[in-house]
């Protein structure tokens, strides 16, 4: 007797579309109108939705007593286990929660003037037997403030559930899909909530004083890491052992389907996309709100590597389609399901229990108009999500009506707070860039290593069959022999087998080649196109998605003063604050922000002083060095013409003669250039010493500037810089090493 009739249990494949009864007198609650409370029931309901029919079997048999496996034969043992262990797993769920809500609730009140009485039920979940599932409230209240803590007790359900382990992968999906689901809605971000570990800093906060407000968090992302660098969807293999029970579960309940485990697989593929974009914009909306410097860069140390590894893991889950067999024969079938699944509305109705409700169509295209993408290839419109997000977040602007923005009220005060912030996350969208390439890059690796398994595998079981074969043979041989010696008429037959037996060893070693080559050849031709994908990714520069933000950036700043005091920051920035972690901004500087040929240079020799300028290679082109000497020859004529022989002239230091051209070339700054132009000079044609004009000076010191935009050293001697005798004010050692260092390299 099936499963299905045992124990008269209905159920269909699931489908998203899979609508419970309701009763008929109530309206339908809208999007807008809902609490958070109800988008938590909404989640859990079109989470179970997807699971389908053996997970509402599976807590059926959960709850249900002995009344379900009474006079049940066959099963009632295995289902009796199955209970047990089901029920053992809820109970470490309700554990892990309550715990994590009483975490989430101890910090909100450390960092904020909330108190433990503010939040419902805390009481209750103190007591250590029948502690109660947590409400939707008290899910809300975890994912609306700590969405990173409600995702950690997974790893503690996961290793408890061990006996269950189909059910609580599902588990573990259907509660990180509340917390991802939830925030691919822009409207959901509180940021007075998500941002309150910040909220007692200020730009004044010691380094101290900012470790210690992120320390919760801290906490939470390391403890993240170890949680999904073990979440890997094992179902979504399709492969593993099943038990019987499991197995005509599997065939009555529709799981074993095509069609189920594509839907399971496309539901997989979300929320690993959407767990990408959380965090990314999790990253954003922390930097964007942070009043110092140090904590914007702190934070992007916490969060760098949790994007790091959400990147990773969905790489993995894609690369499964083309190393795991069972999920490779599904990849066409899956990605046409997909694009059927993007032409869905944004918004449809469900119905439940409570009444019915306006909920969000979760797919894709959900994810790609409504989410901030750090791999964008074209400019957003001011009016997409990127555009709200750079006015409102990350410029501060406010809103006054429906089409008016306030631009009057972005401080300029904090605006170096602000290019701090840009700053950042311009360096972590081109790290998450370099992230992906080296992430579709092991897809590649691991799609290589799997057709050089293929090859080895059909060439061993060749082998092994030719073995096992030969053996045969050479037994019907020694047989044949010994018959054919005695004259026994059997050796013909025993003769006549060997043959038939060599035969169809070389045809069926034929066929497996031949299968072998034919599947080998499409999976070449899988790999040229993986191939061709991921050169066109190597192709766009890791700056291009950085450098689309920074246009937009612009674009939105009309006032133009950010944009225009921005390169100018980064120069500075560079010489007072260098930062390895900003590596992929550094390397990819020219390509983010486009800047003139002056500011490279300003750039590059920003880098030179700091010492690390060859570590990223950047340079001018052969037609920008070109043009930047052009520039300075222009500037030279024009100085020559209204001051001949300026640069032939030498300045008299007590017994030596500094010429002009040496002073220009030693990268000093203009306040000791000026000292040393206030010297007396002397020239070729007027060998009597005597002073330049103020003019010249002056024309000297632009000129200065433009070959030397950031000066590599400071000759004035430290308090010596209003000395009557400009002489005294000169470091000599620092200067004679300087003219050492220069016909050095001059020979």
């Amino acid at each position: 007797m099936c499963i299905q009739q045992e124990f008269n249990y209905q159920a269909t494949i699931p489908t998203i579309s899979v609508q419970p009864m309701i009763r008929s007198d109530k309206q339908i609650s809208a999007i807008d109108d809902q609490t958070t409370a109800e988008k938590m029931y909404l989640l859990k309901t079109v989470a179970q939705q997807i699971l389908g029919p053996k997970w509402r079997f599976f807590n059926k048999i959960r709850r249900t007593g002995e009344n379900l496996l009474q006079g049940k034969t066959g099963y009632s043992d295995s289902l009796k286990a199955t209970r047990s262990a089901l029920r053992y797993t809820a109970k470490t769920a309700k554990s892990a929660y309550a715990l994590a809500y009483q975490a989430s609730v101890k910090d909100i009140c450390a960092s904020t003037d909330k108190k433990k009485e503010d939040f419902t039920g805390l009481k209750t979940l103190k007591v250590a037997k029948n502690i109660p599932t947590l409400s939707d409230q008290q899910d809300a209240d975890i994912i609306s403030w700590t969405p990173i803590k409600f995702l950690l007790p997974i790893k503690r359900i996961q290793e408890k559930g061990l006996a269950t382990k189909r059910h609580t992968e599902g588990l573990a999906a259907k509660l990180i899909f509340k917390v991802v689901a939830f925030y691919a809605i822009p409207e959901n971000w509180e940021l007075n909530k998500l941002t309150f570990y910040l909220q007692n800093l200020s730009a004044n906060s010691t380094n101290n004083e900012v470790h210690e407000a992120l320390n919760p968090l801290k906490e939470d992302l390391q403890s993240f890491l170890t949680v999904f660098d073990t979440l890997k969807f094992k179902q979504s293999g399709l492969k593993e052992e099943r038990s019987r029970i499991e197995s005509a579960l599997d065939i009555n309940l529709g799981i074993g389907t095509t069609e189920y485990q594509i839907r399971i697989l496309y539901w997989y593929d979300f929320i690993y996309e959407a767990m990408e974009l959380f965090v990314f914009r999790y990253f954003l909306v922390l930097v964007t709100a942070s009043p110092c410097a140090f904590a914007i860069r702190q934070l992007a140390k916490l969060m760098e590597p949790v994007l790091d590894k959400v990147i990773e893991n969905r790489s993995l889950f894609l690369c499964a389609f083309e190393t795991d067999d069972a999920k490779s024969q599904l990849r066409k079938s899956f990605e046409q399901f997909k694009q059927k699944m993007m032409h869905h509305t944004s918004v449809r109705t469900i119905k439940t229990s409570k009444g019915e409700f306006e909920t969000y169509f979760y797919n894709s295209h959900l994810l790609e108009s409504m989410t901030l993408q750090f791999d964008i290839q074209n400019k957003p419109d001011i009016k997409s999500e990127w555009g709200s997000f750079i006015k409102y977040n990350l410029l501060g602007m406010k809103q006054k009506n429906e089409d008016e923005v306030d631009e009057s009220s972005i401080d300029g005060e904090s605006s170096e707070i602000m290019a701090q912030a840009v700053m950042q996350i311009l360096s972590t969208i081109a790290k998450a860039n370099q992230f992906k390439r080296s992430a579709r890059q092991q897809i590649l690796d691991e799609f290589k290593e799997h057709l050089t398994k293929e090859v080895l595998t059909t060439q061993f079981k060749i082998k092994e069959n030719k073995n096992k074969a030969n053996i045969q043979i050479n037994h019907m041989e020694s047989e044949f022999l010994r018959l054919k010696l005695t004259g026994d008429k059997k050796a013909a037959a025993i003769r006549k087998k060997a043959d038939s037996l060599q035969s169809q060893m070389e045809k069926q070693g034929n066929a497996l080649k031949v299968k072998t080559k034919v599947r080998l050849n499409a999976q070449k031709e899988r790999l040229k196109k993986l191939f061709s994908g991921l050169s066109h990714l190597y192709a766009v520069h890791a700056g291009v998605a950085a450098n689309i933000v920074f246009k937009l950036t612009q674009e939105i700043d009309t006032s133009g003063e950010f944009s225009k005091e921005f390169i100018r920051f980064i120069i500075n920035n560079i010489q007072t604050d260098y930062s390895t972690h900003l590596t992929p901004f550094y390397e990819n500087a020219f390509e983010i922000m486009k800047p003139s040929v002056h500011e490279k240079v300003a750039i590059i020799q920003s880098l030179k002083k700091s010492g690390v300028a060859e570590a990223f290679g950047l340079g001018l082109s052969k037609e920008e060095n070109e043009q930047f000497q052009k520039l300075i020859s222009s500037i030279r004529l024009k100085i020559a013409k209204a001051h001949p022989n300026v640069f032939n002239s030498s300045v008299l230091f007590f017994n030596e003669l500094l010429p002009m051209d040496l002073l220009l070339k030693m990268s000093i700054d203009n306040n000791s250039l000026n000292i040393l132009l206030r010297m007396k000079v002397v020239t070729q044609k007027q060998p009597m010493a005597h002073y330049l004009r103020p003019a010249a000076i002056k024309l000297i010191q632009f000129l200065n500037t433009i070959e030397h935009a950031v000066p590599a050293n400071t000759l004035i001697l430290a308090g010596k810089e209003n000395t009557k005798d400009p002489q005294d004010a000169i470091n000599s050692v620092l200067l004679k090493a300087l003219i050492k260092d220069y016909e050095t390299s001059i020979k």
